[in-house]
């Protein structure tokens, strides 16, 4: 299945808001640090494995145990009674909620640590619950330019080239849920009428072109990264892709010609290094 709105949901948003503010109190995870630039994102699980809400970061639980409710998943009835009416909860392996702001993530492809994995087990199709969001959250599939609104239900085919970006200080709560690959891609949204899964129009953002200056003004950036600047670097370059359509592979065709001109040639190999693990291999 490619990405795209499954459907929308009728969700009370007032009671989905203030369930919100009971997670001030719940222990947020900062995950994923090597995926972004800008502000930590926050996680907190909902459904995992044994009903652990763990660290966070989905390869770090026990695979052989059965997904169940967290202990801050059972603190959000009402966000659990929507899971439970709309999702095949059966093939849920995690759910969680997401919090961004002032961040970008850089463009990656996920699950490429479970090629091992049973089928059964690990998580393998992801759907997306927008709670709540603003006009600066943005989503990109390769060269597109998207965004999600409240209450949509959107399917992610996380093994493509993606990203999001939180371009403002307001948080941005989503409801993300992995499930297994028991069943396909197909049969994880209960109930009322679908759409036929792809990106409306009206979502789509269009931009102006990237002009040469501006590409090249990006290149001219190689001289001065440093391993202290470098996350700043990528970022700059990521929230460019959200502003200007620098045309297919734009982020890392940048950043391919910065690691042939910068100076320090150890860190443009650990930037090798950082391209290989977000779009081809992570260890298990």
């Amino acid at each position: 299945m490619h990405t795209g709105r499954v459907g929308v949901l009728e969700l009370d948003e007032e009671r989905l808001r203030s369930e919100m503010g009971l997670t001030r109190t719940f222990h947020f995870t900062e995950t994923y640090q090597e995926f972004m630039s800008g502000k930590m994102s926050k996680d907190v699980m909902l459904w995992a494995p044994g009903g652990v809400s763990g660290d966070g970061i989905i390869s770090h639980y026990d695979y052989s145990l059965k997904s169940g409710i967290t202990e801050y998943g059972k603190r959000l009835p009402y966000l659990m009674q929507t899971i439970e009416e709309n999702f095949a909860t059966e093939l849920i392996r995690f759910a969680r909620l997401a919090v961004l702001s002032d961040m970008v993530h850089i463009p990656h492809r996920d699950y490429l640590e479970f090629s091992t994995t049973a089928s059964h087990a690990k998580p393998a199709h992801r759907l997306h619950l927008p709670i709540i969001t603003n006009a600066h959250c943005l989503f990109s599939e390769e060269n597109t330019i998207y965004r999600m609104r409240f209450g949509e239900v959107w399917f992610l085919d996380a093994g493509r080239e993606h990203s999001s970006a939180a371009m403002s200080a307001d948080n941005r709560i989503h409801l993300i849920v992995d499930f297994t690959d028991e069943a396909g891609d197909t049969g994880l949204v209960r109930g009322a009428g679908k759409d036929s899964v792809s990106i409306p129009e009206s979502h789509i953002v269009h931009r102006e072109p990237l002009s040469d200056v501006e590409r090249e003004s990006l290149h001219a950036l190689a001289p001065v990264v440093d391993a202290d600047n470098l996350k700043d670097v990528l970022g700059v370059i990521a929230k460019k892709h959200y502003r200007r359509d620098g045309g297919d592979g734009f982020f890392w065709n940048t950043v391919d010609v910065l690691i042939e001109r910068m100076p320090d040639r150890e860190l443009a190999k650990d930037v090798v290094g950082l391209k290989e693990y977000l779009l081809l291999a992570r260890e298990e």
